[in-house]
């Protein structure tokens, strides 16, 4: 991956709170699946990262498994996350949840993100973990600390 790309899809994931859908680009690698919600799908956060990976001449194809509403243990426990990572050779995995403080859902992340290491590694890939942006009121309450944590 060029400098350029690393950079540009770092500041991409790490800026954007967008979404995703099933597959795009040409089926040719690298490959990139994203595991999340309507965070992931909503603005079609794995097209956009296609895209911009296209004009810096590394094209890539991305697949995703995203569902409204769910946390990363849903798509271990009931979503198709599991068999999209065994559906191919892929190199990176991109797994997103929402904002997440302490608790049950910080919990479950740690959990979740435990039982697809292996799998992502089978799968021959590297993983990812996207932050969405934590609403105003986060930072205003104080818990966009913990949320960045999680």
């Amino acid at each position: 991956m060029t400098r350029t790309l690393s950079k540009s899809l770092a500041l991409l994931l790490t800026t954007a709170a967008v979404g995703c859908h099933n597959t795009t680009a040409p089926d040719t690698g690298p490959f990139a699946l994203f595991i999340g919600n309507s965070l992931t799908y909503q603005n079609d956060l794995p097209g956009a990262v296609a895209a911009l990976a296209v004009t810096d001449s590394y094209p890539l194809t991305v697949g995703s498994d995203a569902i409204a509403n769910t946390a990363l243990i849903d798509h271990v426990n009931f979503g198709d996350g599991l068999e999209a990572i065994n559906l191919r050779h892929w190199d990176y995995v991109v797994l997103q949840q929402g904002p997440t403080t302490y608790g049950l859902c910080h919990d479950t992340l740690v959990l979740a993100v435990q039982q697809l290491t292996g799998p992502v590694q089978n799968a021959g890939a590297r993983m990812a973990l996207l932050m969405p942006w934590p609403a105003a009121s986060d930072s205003a309450n104080g818990t966009f600390d913990i949320i960045r944590e999680s």
